[in-house]
């Protein structure tokens, strides 16, 4: 019999255990290696201040995207995160999630971290030229990386696997009692009076729907006995209220981001209508009709909201000390050196020199000088019109499960539903004589069982515009949409369809002769997925395939020879076909006696290189139902795979800032 492991574990478990002050940054390099290899310190920051005063944006809503999506799949340790750096070129790190790095304190006390799921990290400009001249030019290490990837740790003792807290809170009552009677003081300051008036006076007209607060600090810190994080956050219930008297409603969408929030700041916040967002969303928030606020933040929130967009008005206070110098030697994450130019739209900057405790500043208008002009390739140029005219036909054009009891549209019943409950029991076989007599109420116990994220409900009124349809597919991850009514006699819900991602892209391919123009190759595009593809073989048992679609929630896995030709696609909807009259005895069949049960009528898979453009594959969704396209090579081996979802997100959301 095995002895019994005595080792300490890490105690991870225990309700007041917070993330370390701690991130480890990501093993990174070139996926390509540049053309143009900057061989010297000098000629790197060089190549940097000339992209910075070209206008070249060093953030864009698109690339955080990105990469934030790439994060959310919550890559494995060694898979790779991409990211496009400054000059446009290729880089990738490597995951590091679930590693464990050591310390020694001063003290000789050991400690270790676990490493987190990947977070974004925020170089300006002049931490670029920062880290440059510290670390110098290193051939593996890519020095224009505005988006980089770090790991957040836990931290714990080495010897006894106790976890070390850094950052204890204060009870909830006393947060919220604190919070209160500082905000009370500062509205009887002369500082908050004079925001007030000012912005009466000179944002009365402003259009605004959103306030965004950054990297404000946490409230909750048992360390921090100062009203600085207090005070911040005051004033942005004092924009909140200014908004909402002007407004003359309560409804004021007010977001805080900051990575620092703990589960009791969140909860007093909320209290006072302001809702703490997780990074990055904030960035992909803010838009022209925004107020952005920030306080000496450790990111670089002006060059970033400079990049991304020309917010209504923007407040921050200047920080104390120096933006890197000539030579790069200073770091700011904050710079304040914008430079100033000209722009017909009404801009408010304010500049604090210390909160509470000066006087107001006069607002200053700080903005990027706008993207040099430069000449474009006539495939760009169409590609550009192409993505235009789809949007425009979209926004012009209008575009399910019951719930008995209260008469209301509940959701939508899917193939992925039906996925689910199979794992469960294949999980749990004592449960399967009793499958006959599963409800449908009991998906979301399934779904808790598995640890599966249940579906958002979302649907959308027939006569709104379809690209709105669309958008609230991306932003849910939903693969259809139903159409659904309000009776005003009887307000009652009525289903009246189901519309998908293909049912659109095929109304576009049929009807916007503009997609001819979206000629750019997939490859150039980086459009669909090309890392950590699932793939199966022909003698693959189908549960092990059902585990793959539930634990990656994808719906197809491609079929692989041993030389990873493309065989064939195994997709949800086999399953389907394999339980039909209630018999489960075919889930111990191999993939490959599967795919000989479909029907005649099935018409194969499709595939696409990387040298297609989007013209060519609206072409064929024009012609044939699609649902996916596996992209190949010449020998027809697997590169990547291109899905709806992907060609959607593509034609709605590329290059939008721009337009605006």
């Amino acid at each position: 019999m095995a002895s019994e492991d005595k080792r300490p574990r890490y105690k991870i478990n225990i309700g007041n255990v917070n993330i370390s002050n701690h991130y480890f940054g990501g093993r990174l390099r070139w996926s390509d290696p540049p053309p143009d290899e900057l061989k010297t310190m000098e000629e790197a920051q060089a190549r940097i201040d000339e992209l910075y005063e070209a206008g070249v944006p060093f953030f864009s809503k698109e690339g955080i995207r990105f990469v934030y999506e790439q994060c959310q799949r919550k890559p494995r340790r060694g898979e790779m995160i991409y990211v496009k750096d400054i000059t446009g070129a290729l880089v990738e790190f490597e995951c590091q999630t679930g590693d464990v790095k050591g310390e020694i304190e001063k003290d000789g006390v050991k400690l270790e971290y676990i490493l987190l799921d990947p977070v974004i990290s925020y170089d300006c400009r002049a931490h670029l030229k920062h880290h440059l001249w510290w670390a110098g030019i290193r051939k593996e290490r890519p020095p224009f990386c505005s988006l980089t990837i770090q790991h957040p740790s836990l931290k714990f003792y080495t010897k006894t696997k106790e976890p070390v807290n850094p950052w204890p809170t204060q009870p909830r009552e006393k947060v919220a009692e604190t919070f209160q009677t500082h905000s009370q003081d500062w509205r009887e300051t002369e500082v908050a009076k004079k925001l007030v008036q000012f912005l009466t006076t000179h944002a009365a007209t402003h259009p605004i729907t959103k306030i965004v607060g950054l990297a404000l600090g946490a409230i909750s810190y048992h360390y921090d006995t100062r009203p600085r994080c207090y005070i911040q956050h005051a004033l942005l219930l004092t924009l909140r209220e200014w908004l909402a008297e002007r407004e003359k409603t309560e409804d004021v969408v007010c977001y805080a981001q900051d990575p620092g929030y703990r589960s009791v700041d969140k909860e007093v916040l909320k209290e006072h209508g302001i809702e703490v967002i997780d990074d990055p969303r904030a960035w992909l928030e803010i838009d022209d009709e925004s107020v952005v606020y920030s306080v000496s933040p450790n990111v670089p929130v002006k060059e970033i909201v400079a990049d991304i967009a020309r917010p209504a008005i923007v407040i921050w206070e200047r920080v104390g000390f120096m933006d890197g110098d000539q030579e790069g030697k200073m770091s700011c994450t904050d710079p304040s050196n914008m430079t100033k130019a000209e722009d017909t739209r009404p801009h408010l900057s304010g500049v604090f020199t210390s909160l509470g405790h000066a006087p107001f500043v006069q607002p200053s208008s700080y903005l990027r000088p706008p993207m040099a002009s430069q000449a474009e390739r006539p495939i760009d140029v169409e590609e550009r019109q192409g993505l235009r005219a789809i949007r425009n036909f979209l926004k012009v054009r209008t575009t399910p499960l019951w719930d008995s009891k209260a008469s209301k549209f509940a959701g939508l019943l899917t193939t992925s539903d039906y996925i689910n409950v199979i794992q469960y029991y294949f999980q749990n076989p004592a449960a399967l004589d009793q499958i006959d007599q599963f409800r449908l109420d009991s998906l979301r116990e399934v779904e808790k069982a598995l640890g599966v994220a249940p579906p958002e409900t979302i649907s959308i009124d027939p006569e709104r515009p379809l690209y709105e349809a669309c958008r609230r597919m991306l932003e849910s991850r939903a693969r259809r949409i139903p159409l659904v009514t309000n009776d005003s006699q009887t307000d009652r819900s009525h289903v009246l369809s189901v519309i998908t991602q293909y049912r659109i892209l095929k109304f576009v391919a049929v009807n916007v002769g503009d997609t001819q123009k979206l000629r750019r190759p997939l490859g150039e595009l980086l459009l669909g997925t090309y890392d950590n593809i699932a793939t199966a073989s022909m003698d693959t048992p189908v549960i092990d395939v059902i585990h793959i679609l539930v634990e990656r929630s994808i719906s197809s896995v491609p079929i692989l020879n041993s030389e990873g030709v493309v065989y064939n696609v195994f997709e949800a909807v086999d399953v389907i076909a394999l339980i039909r009259g209630g018999t489960y005895d075919d889930l111990g069949l191999t993939v490959g006696e599967v795919l000989k049960k479909r029907s005649p009528e099935f018409p194969g898979i499709y595939t696409c290189s990387l040298n297609d453009g989007l013209d060519t594959i609206f072409d064929t969704i024009r012609k044939s139902r699609v649902h996916r396209l596996v992209v190949v090579d010449e020998h027809f081996k697997l590169k990547g795979v291109l899905t709806l979802s992907d060609i959607l997100h593509y034609i709605l959301l590329e290059g939008e800032n721009d337009e605006v």
